[in-house]
């Protein structure tokens, strides 16, 4: 919309950077919004739900909605990606022209089911060797056509899904453009497998879908699902060959806890207890002289079934006859010494685990084990039980003929309380964020799968502004990356490939329900709500507490609708529901609040008057005659007087008296004394000339003032304008 009110004038932009507002409504649309003035001002509007059907059977369910729950948007590569309540899943790609298209149709199996909806493990004794930690693609044929029918293919059972995606090729016009349709079946008609968190990387071409009970993982090159695990088998439950791990631990030590094993046999679990971090140094988690031994044991084939066992993600608890894990939400300690093949403590294990859902989610290249030099492209995935996983994605050369290769890496980050967020810093203290593919017309868009296209992380903060902590870290200190871990109870900066813990903030009496990154006058900080409300700001990498405000006046959950409608931005911007029809912008940076008088509009713009009369003119006398203004009747008698301000000796005005003068024989001579000028009087009207033009030079002089005023006036306003058209981002159309 343009200026809300008749009058006035609004303001296009008052500060130098463009914000854009992604809202998602209840009827499956979504709204652009340039929030960057005083009023939002809506850009673009689409439906994310045109594409899907609803089918016959679930047209009387109550819980089918079209419902927006997640957007996750790439400026760089103009994809958008949305999640519904009803878990469809839908991927948009921006075009400039008009399209005619198909869907594609993935069907992601039923997470956290039965084991039949994952691929058969009969793998013969001889590919141990070959497999090792890779874990192939699920291969599932999914027909480029929209299907009306649903595929079950993968699974025997009934799949419950609520939509199907329209046949036909459709024409589309220009814009955000379907392209990729999801569906998270549901585990019976009265209950949805909700999503709880969705992530997009242009750069991969993968997306990863978060719900209550697992994760999915799909190629938008091939348009066909990479596989898909629950909870349960993120950990991995018995990956082999069995390696023991031996480390020795410095004398100072830090509370993290990392589970890196090869082997769920024999993990490791290290928790120490040293709440505080050094004062102004960092801390090393373990010595640099650690030692590692490596036992291998000899694998025995099992009596039960036989399976030979690969290190991946494809065997169950189930499948699994002598050995049992505990959830980390359970036990912080994995204690493997003692199986148990007893149906009733797998039947406890499996009902504890299924409660842990995908709490988070991002893409980075980035180190996933302890010590390793090498940088991979990573998928690392936080938990509601306080576990923060990291999946090493390969990606090969060709995507179109070749498979994306997922490997556990065997690194757990245990925290307390669910995962909120995770970011990372590169080693001179620079926020970075996961590469991003640049934006390519469709006709013109070359192949993806080019093998120098670029897979390194994007630096976000100025090198100029980055925090300065070179004194206090030890010149033999290793820091390549640093990973900064948000949970509700806890923040932790760990130092990558050591994982040594280097600042740790606490938030045990009042927990965090939601956390960002974001840059304040160009400085990283972390923005954080509280449970109380509050909103807390801390510095990074050292989680100083910069400062805390009240944000609501009442306490908020994880789970709270207002919660979920609050979001972060960068240069400590955010916006919030303030009802459900009022958003309400606010900032924690005090340069964009001095701006905020600038950035309101004016209500009452003041207008170009003509010159006010004189005081002493005649005009004035005639219209306080004719105005109907009570007015002294001596300034009408001045006026109308023929000697103005002379009275009689009396003090009768002369206008007043009924006598005439009458001329005698001596008025030509009075006339020709008036005639005469004398020096005197010359001199008193030349400098009543100089006067009078001393005036008109001083009002000349005022109105070139004004015009001056006036043109830098236009001149600012002209600057602001050329600078939004030259910032103008590619939604501004």
């Amino acid at each position: 919309m343009s200026w809300p009110i008749t009058g006035g004038l609004g303001r296009e932009c008052a500060t130098g950077h463009q914000e854009l507002l992604v809202t998602g409504h209840k009827d499956g649309s979504l709204k652009f919004w340039q929030e960057t003035g005083e009023h939002l001002q809506i850009l673009y509007k689409m439906k994310s739900s045109s594409h899907f059907e609803r089918l016959e059977e679930m047209e009387t369910s109550d819980k089918v909605s079209h419902a927006v729950k997640h957007i996750e948007i790439c400026l760089e590569s103009r994809q958008l990606l949305v999640a519904g309540i009803s878990g469809q899943v839908s991927l948009f790609r921006f075009t400039k022209q008009e399209l005619c298209s198909t869907i594609a149709v993935v069907n992601i199996p039923l997470l956290g089911g039965c084991p039949s909806s994952i691929p058969s493990c009969d793998v013969p004794q001889s590919s141990n060797s070959q497999s090792g930690k890779e874990i192939r693609r699920q291969r599932k044929i999914v027909s480029r056509e929209s299907t009306n029918s649903l595929d079950t293919s993968d699974s025997g059972d009934e799949r419950i899904v609520p939509f199907k995606v329209r046949g036909a090729p459709v024409k589309r016009p220009a814009g955000f453009v379907p392209e990729l349709a999801c569906f998270i079946p549901w585990p019976s008609h009265s209950k949805v497998d909700q999503i709880t968190t969705i992530c997009l990387n242009s750069s991969y071409g993968i997306i990863a879908i978060g719900t209550s009970s697992g994760l999915a993982l799909v190629d938008t090159t091939q348009c066909s699902l990479i596989y898909s695990w629950s909870t349960t088998e993120l950990y991995g439950s018995d990956p082999t060959p069995s390696v023991q791990l031996s480390m020795q631990l410095s004398d100072v030590a830090s509370p993290i806890e990392i589970c890196e094993s090869a082997n769920a046999n024999s993990p490791i679990d290290v928790s120490l207890s040293n709440p505080y971090p050094l004062k102004g140094s960092f801390i090393r988690r373990f010595a640099k002289n650690a030692k590692e031994k490596r036992e291998v044991l000899n694998d025995e084939p099992q009596k039960s079934n036989n399976i030979a066992r690969s290190r991946s993600f494809h065997s169950h608890i189930s499948e699994e006859g002598d050995s049992q894990r505990e959830s980390p939400s359970t036990s912080r300690l994995l204690n493997s010494s003692s199986p148990s093949t007893s149906s009733q403590s797998l039947e406890k294990s499996t009902s504890t685990q299924s409660q842990e859902s995908i709490a988070s989610l991002s893409f980075i290249h980035s180190h996933s084990k302890k010590n390793d030099s090498k940088m991979t492209q990573c998928l690392w995935v936080g938990t509601s039980a306080g576990t923060l996983l990291a999946l090493n994605l390969i990606l090969p050369e060709d995507r179109f003929t070749s498979t994306i290769v997922v490997a556990p890496s065997g690194t757990v980050v245990k925290m307390k309380g669910r995962i909120l967020y995770q970011a990372f810093m590169d080693s001179f203290f620079c926020i970075v964020s996961p590469a991003a593919e640049s934006y390519k017309e469709a006709a013109k868009d070359s192949s993806c799968s080019s093998p120098d296209r670029a897979l390194s992380n994007r630096i976000n903060t100025k090198a100029s502004l980055a925090p300065q902590y070179f004194n206090s870290i030890d010149a033999n200190e290793d820091i390549s990356q640093i990973l900064i871990v948000v949970a509700e109870s806890e923040v932790k900066v760990v130092a990558l490939p050591t994982f040594g813990q280097l600042f740790v903030q606490k938030f045990e009496e009042v927990p965090l329900v939601k956390a960002s990154t974001t840059h304040i006058r160009g400085y990283p900080c972390l923005m954080c709500l509280t449970a109380a409300g509050h909103l807390t700001v801390l510095s990074l990498p050292s989680l100083r507490i910069l400062q805390t405000c009240a944000m609501f006046p009442h306490s908020v959950e994880y789970d709270d609708p207002l919660c979920q409608k609050t979001a972060f931005s960068d240069h400590g911007l955010g916006v919030y529901m303030a009802s459900p029809t009022e958003l309400e912008k606010y900032t924690v940076c005090s340069e964009i609040a001095d701006q905020t008088n600038e950035a309101i509009g004016e209500l009452f713009v003041p207008c170009e008057m003509p010159e006010a009369p004189k005081n002493n003119s005649f005009l004035k006398g005639v219209s306080s005659i004719f105005g109907g203004s009570r007015q002294d009747p001596n300034e009408v008698d001045l006026i109308l007087s023929e000697n103005i301000g002379v009275k009689n000796n009396s003090g009768v005005n002369s206008m007043r008296s009924v006598a005439r003068i009458i001329p005698g024989p001596s008025v030509a001579m009075d006339r020709a004394q008036a005639g005469g000028v004398s020096a005197g009087q010359a001199a008193s009207m030349a400098l009543q000339n100089l006067n009078e033009r001393s005036e008109k030079l001083n009002a000349t002089v005022d109105a070139t003032e004004a015009l001056k005023s006036n043109a830098m006036s236009l001149s600012s306003r002209t600057g602001k304008l050329v600078e939004k058209y030259e910032k103008k981002k590619w939604y501004n159309f």
